[in-house]
């Protein structure tokens, strides 16, 4: 999946929010610990909607912009190692 797909979102970040918001966890030695702890939880319901609590006022679909992030960091941290 290409950058552009998991950044685009109708109503979702900017893609300029969501790479910076990258850069971020990238950076950091504990990237993986919050990474898992931000999709905790964000599943799709029957419907295709993430079923996390935290969009019960706003439905979103699944993937939603947080498990979205989380697939660009691991992407993107993911082409950063050798092999």
């Amino acid at each position: 999946m290409s950058e552009g797909m998991i950044c685009r979102s109708p109503g979702g970040a900017p893609m300029r929010a969501m790479l910076g918001m990258a850069d971020v966890l990238l950076a950091s030695p504990d990237r993986r610990i919050i990474c898992d702890r931000l999709v905790e939880g964000h599943r799709s319901d029957p419907v295709g909607r993430c079923e996390h609590p935290v969009h019960a006022g706003r439905p979103e679909r699944h993937p939603c912009p947080l498990v979205r992030l989380v697939q660009l960091v691991d992407g993107l941290a993911g082409a950063g190692e050798t092999v």
